[in-house]
């Protein structure tokens, strides 16, 4: 990880400004008696804006100057940064990368006053190592003069261009650059490889760039790493929509799998509605369930007699959990065997305390003292320190972790077998992220709070 950067690509792919500029693009064009098409704004999404001046002039025959062309695109681009967005997950992405030791750099065709215009918007200049336009380069994309910039610019020996577009990956590949294409909309976007046949990843969502560079994490994504954390409640109770056919159908499945299983209690959990995420702070969106509806959409078959609009729910029921890197003065890590009897992940270690965010207060420190105490039996008062240091997504059971970082003085015995784990034990950092470790297998969260520990993402 260390001999390996990471470059970015802005408009599409860290801003969600590509369907602003193709506004502006069709207006233009438009108002020059031309005649605008996806198509054509796709093949000029890389150039200057000279050279796509140069190319409307001629595609279109519009009778004005390269020169006043040019000062007329330019004036209707500017102030777009005032009122564009960040691509979801993407301050996230990109604030856990530089947490992890990435270096992050910057690439784009736009114009500097552009590109900084964006980046002061977002706030983001600090995560930047070096930051490229198409006002320092001769040549836009898919020349790749910008991308042998970058790499004259770094001393790392890989680096990976993230890229929506055609012609940014082929500047990338061409200037020996690994790529990952960001396809968000990846039906309507025509396979790279179709046209460049060439092989390259492609990546629906910006949090899987750190599944693609860290296989090791590939089952778990860090959506935002650190800063200040709101919760606030969801304006409407998606559970309205369940029937009262299926309500009792559910009850009496929940009273079934009950005898089965006297592990299984039907909390109250806090699920996730949606995210919104700055360079300070963390806003997440929540509404509240029985935890028997979460457990019933695991169940084989149960979609079938559903409506439509249940169905979605029932796919769109996602839990949020409470979970901590647990160290002692020895920099080990306490693990938990979870037991054979619980519904998720049996007999796979996982740090702790780990556990479900009930709590009517939404108080997610209190939660997760409260879960220590319960499953260690530790005092509260011997804690050191506490802090919020992410909000992950386990990409196998589709559901959400406050993540925290707890310091404690000591717990001079470990926990007795309960309920929930088996066994419990100190492990040393090095240990668990070792590939000939004996440990066992691991929850993806786990692995992915050893990776931020090791990297000194927690301090």
């Amino acid at each position: 990880m260390n001999d390996l950067a990471v470059v970015f690509d802005l408009d599409g792919v860290i801003v969600d400004t590509v369907e602003t500029l193709y506004q502006v693009y069709a207006r233009l064009v438009n108002d020059y008696g031309g005649k605008p098409s996806r198509t054509e704004f796709d093949l000029l999404n890389g150039p200057s804006l000279a050279e796509i001046c140069t190319h409307l002039i001629k595609t279109h025959a519009i009778d004005v100057s390269h020169a006043d062309l040019m000062r007329d695109y330019r004036q209707r681009i500017e102030g777009i940064s005032e009122t564009i967005d960040a691509v979801p997950d993407a301050i996230g992405t990109l604030k856990t990368l530089k947490a992890l030791g990435f270096p992050l750099m910057l690439a784009s065709s736009g114009s500097s006053q552009h590109v900084h215009d964006v980046v002061a918007q977002l706030d983001i200049a600090s995560l930047f190592d070096r930051i490229i336009t198409g006002d320092d380069v001769a040549h836009s994309k898919p020349d790749p003069e910008i991308y042998a910039r970058i790499r004259e610019a770094s001393d790392k020996g890989q680096i990976v261009a993230i890229e929506d577009s055609v012609n940014g990956i082929a500047a990338a590949k061409g200037a020996g650059l690994s790529t990952l294409h960001f396809q968000p909309d990846a039906e309507s976007v025509p396979m790279v490889q179709d046209v460049l046949k060439v092989p390259h990843q492609r990546i629906k969502y910006l949090p899987d760039i750190l599944s693609a560079l860290l296989p090791s994490v590939s089952h778990a994504n860090i959506l935002y790493p650190d800063g200040q954390l709101r919760l606030q409640e969801s304006a409407l109770d998606p559970m309205n929509i369940i029937s009262p056919q299926t309500r009792q159908r559910i009850a009496e499945s929940w009273e079934n799998a009950c005898l089965a299983n006297n592990l299984l209690h039907d909390n109250q959990i806090i699920c996730y509605s949606r995210h919104t995420a700055n360079m300070s702070e963390l806003v997440i969106e929540i509404y509240r369930a029985p935890y028997r509806y979460f457990w019933f959409k695991q169940q084989p078959g149960h979609e079938n007699g559903l409506s439509e609009p249940e169905r979605q729910l029932f796919a769109s029921l996602r839990p949020i959990g409470v979970s901590a890197i647990t160290t002692n003065s020895n920099n080990q890590v306490l693990l938990g065997k979870r037991s054979g009897k619980v519904s998720q992940y049996p007999e796979y270690w996982e740090c702790v305390p780990s556990g479900t965010f009930n709590r009517r207060d939404m108080d997610p420190f209190a939660a997760i003292r409260t879960e220590l105490a319960e499953e260690t039996g530790n005092d509260p008062e011997r804690i050191n320190t506490i802090a919020f240091i992410g909000f992950a997504y386990d990409k196998d059971e589709r559901n959400y972790d406050l993540n925290f970082a707890i310091s404690v003085k000591s717990i001079h015995k470990l926990p007795d077998a309960n309920e929930e784990y088996s066994t419990f034990k100190w492990v040393a950092i090095d240990q668990l992220l070792s590939k000939e470790t004996d440990i066992g297998p691991c929850v993806p969260n786990t692995s992915l709070l050893a990776l931020l520990h090791q990297h000194g993402a927690l301090s």
